[in-house]
């Protein structure tokens, strides 16, 4: 990745050898973080340690060219997506398939969704090996920097072309008996009364409730998000990495210009708590240089004598060791913290 960085990689001014090499280290780059993948997701999937073991997830590093193999033919299968922005996001998603499904969100609520031909353009890529000449198309919710995951079950034969049918009833009192037992039902079919009659007994009932098993919904989650608040849309999360086991390194911008919206280019104040509660508690917070190797109230500036000789001095904002969470970010400003949670 850091390679990937150069200008050329980044502008592609570089010769078409290089362009290859660049691929073909990201490529080896994303195989190898494939298993990191899997760990991260197996943890963050289940509810509890009761939760039987995940399947292991793969990615569909083709789904550029409208190919992935692994799901050719399936009956049913699940999709998770991942959102890396901080902000909540829906995005239209195609999936390669073969034949149409049914989709079900997070909630288990269908999704409307298409089936529609892969172009024949895309189908003659070369290196294509997919013989799948049609996708779905659905619009998916992602929280920010969270994931989601979608269902996928294919349709019976019949049911593609069936045109659905609203049939409307009328329930009435319904009573089921035999030698032995007689079984009453009322209009809203809610169980009534059971009489044994052999016996000439009966038992009433004035409320019952059904129960149904929920499977993988009860033992897995079906969407998590890192935050626990939204972001200010003029913030953007520049980074989140682990220092230790107490230890956060959080970097956060303010990425309009002064006077570039009469909204958003104003300060902005937000609290970092209220963010990550799913990291803990936080109990002390300092602010580091931008490059994150320095405290900022450490850092000094070097003093220049002018020609008049007045001494130049850059007045800087050296914020100490804070309790309070609460962070202000002007227009285009970016401030470095440190989190300890408890």
């Amino acid at each position: 990745m850091g390679v990937a960085q150069h200008h050329d990689a980044v502008s592609g001014t570089e010769k078409q050898e290089v362009a290859f090499d660049y691929a073909q280290r990201l490529s080896d780059g994303i195989a190898v973080a494939e298993n990191a993948i899997n760990q991260a997701y197996s943890k963050l999937l289940t509810k509890d340690s009761q939760s039987p073991p995940v399947s292991n997830q793969f990615l569909c590093q083709l789904s550029n060219i409208s190919q992935c193999l692994e799901i050719d033919g399936q009956e049913r299968f699940t999709l998770t997506l991942w959102n890396p922005t901080v902000h909540p996001v829906v995005q239209h998603v195609r999936v390669p398939v073969r034949t149409d499904y049914m989709v079900r969100d997070p909630t288990g609520e269908t999704v409307l969704s298409e089936l529609v031909p892969i172009s024949d353009a895309t189908q003659n890529i070369p290196g294509r090996t997919s013989v799948t000449q049609k996708q779905i198309i659905f619009k998916a919710n992602l929280p920010g920097l969270g994931f989601s995951t979608y269902y996928f079950e294919r349709k019976p034969e019949e049911a593609k072309y069936k045109r659905s049918k609203v049939k409307i009833t009328h329930n009435e009192e319904c009573v089921l008996q035999n030698q032995n037992l007689k079984v009453d039902f009322d209009d809203q079919g809610n169980l009534h009364q059971i009489i044994n009659l052999n016996q000439r007994i009966g038992v009433s009932f004035v409320s019952q409730g059904f129960y149904w098993y929920q499977g993988f919904p009860a033992v897995y989650r079906q969407s998590w998000s890192a935050l626990t608040d939204t972001l200010p849309l003029n913030v953007h999360l520049l980074t989140l990495d682990q220092l230790g086991p107490k230890d956060y390194l959080i970097r956060v911008e303010h990425y309009f210009e002064l006077f570039e919206d009469d909204t958003l280019s104003k300060p902005v104040t937000f609290d970092l708590q209220s963010l990550f509660k799913s990291i803990g508690i936080i109990s002390n917070t300092a602010e580091l240089t931008l490059s994150a190797n320095l405290p900022l109230t450490d850092m000094q500036r070097l003093n220049w004598i002018t020609a008049n000789g007045q001494l130049s001095q850059m007045k800087t904002r050296k914020e100490k060791s804070l309790t309070d969470t609460n962070i202000t970010l002007n227009p285009m400003q970016i401030r470095t913290f440190r989190v300890t949670v408890i």
